[in-house]
């Protein structure tokens, strides 16, 4: 990817915050059954959001999954490490975020970026009313 559809792909991700913390954009909480059959079965999935922009619909959610990883550099195939004991199994997480079909179906993915942590954060925040619950909390007698 070039640096440049680097660089609006973080701006695009930044606008979404920015319009989310302003209410611009009503995420609402979504069945994880939209995400059944797009990953593989060892994939849990948490924080699952949708959202109409346009004529398009946004989904965040976050992401964890198990991965291989070879204990010995030195070997090189991952299956005969696997074969061997030589592997390891480490749980990553990642939060995603696609561009989906009225179906809910995946049609593009966002690249990996640090601030979908913090998309995803704003997201909650708003879509649970925890702005909205503080305040009226703050204005108690």
């Amino acid at each position: 990817m070039s640096e440049a559809a680097q660089d609006q792909n973080i701006e695009a991700i930044a606008k979404i915050i920015s319009m989310t913390r302003d209410g611009r954009f009503e995420w609402q909480i979504a069945s994880p059954d939209t995400l059944m059959g797009s990953y593989d079965s060892d994939s849990r999935f948490s924080s699952i959001f949708i959202c109409r922009y346009d004529d398009k619909w946004l989904r965040v959610f976050r992401r964890s999954y198990d991965v291989s990883i070879l204990k010995n550099a030195r070997l090189g195939a991952l299956a005969i490490a696997a074969s061997l004991g030589e592997t390891r199994t480490e749980r990553r997480v990642e939060v995603v975020l696609e561009i989906v079909d009225r179906n809910k179906n995946s049609l593009w993915q966002f690249p990996r970026e640090e601030m979908l942590d913090d998309l995803l954060k704003v997201v909650r925040y708003k879509a649970s009313g925890a702005g909205e619950l503080i305040s009226k909390l703050l204005n108690e007698p």
